[in-house]
């Protein structure tokens, strides 16, 4: 559980892709795959927006169609859309994920929190 209370991206987790070299995460015989960035987030109070997103740490960038916006004082399950070819192929590279308040000035009492993230995978 990872909290923000700033209107500037913060790393908040980190994890590992890797689809090429000795420690392939590919399945013998897969060709492509479909991959789908799914964070769990929740605002506070009314009126406060999360952005969240995936960065690509081994190339300094933003990754592409993953930038999601919450406004839930619930816990909200996000998906992106497919993120094939939006995530690096070659080698492994470290991704985090970074939240920020959209529209919500620091110290106001607005916080975004992060429930869980995942890069959810499926091979083909």
């Amino acid at each position: 559980r990872q909290a923000v209370y700033t209107s500037v991206f913060e790393d908040i987790g980190a994890m590992e892709f890797n689809l090429t070299g000795s420690n392939s995460m590919v399945p013998s015989g897969s060709t492509s795959f479909t991959a789908y960035f799914q964070p769990i987030v929740e605002v506070t109070p009314n009126g406060a927006v999360a952005e969240v997103r995936l960065y690509n740490v081994t190339t300094n960038t933003p990754v592409l169609n993953t930038t999601l916006t919450s406004t839930s004082q619930t816990p909200e399950a996000l998906k992106s859309t497919n993120l094939n070819g939006s995530l690096a192929t070659v080698g492994t590279n470290v991704y985090t994920m970074q939240m920020r308040l959209q529209s919500a000035s620091p110290g106001q009492g607005y916080s975004a929190i992060c429930k869980g993230a995942k890069l959810f995978v499926t091979w083909t």
